[in-house]
């Protein structure tokens, strides 16, 4: 399972204060979607970033990609 927090201003991400958001499956940074198959990643944002990030994953083969928002 992966992490991406895509929230935050480029270079300058917004943490959310929770436990084990420094491990190594945490990413700030739109990293390269190839990397990503056959995993569970769960994509934190609301903002074109996140969609973007969600997009990509989703198209590689057997991701299941899941997107969380803050708002409504």
């Amino acid at each position: 399972s992966k992490v991406i927090l895509a929230i935050g201003r480029a270079g300058i991400p917004r943490k959310l204060g929770a436990a084990g958001e420094d491990q190594e499956k945490v990413a700030y940074w739109l990293k390269d979607p190839e990397a990503f198959t056959y995993e569970h990643v769960l994509v934190v944002g609301g903002g074109d970033s996140a969609v973007d990030a969600a997009t990509a994953r989703v198209e590689q083969a057997g991701n299941r990609v899941f997107l969380s928002s803050r708002k409504n």
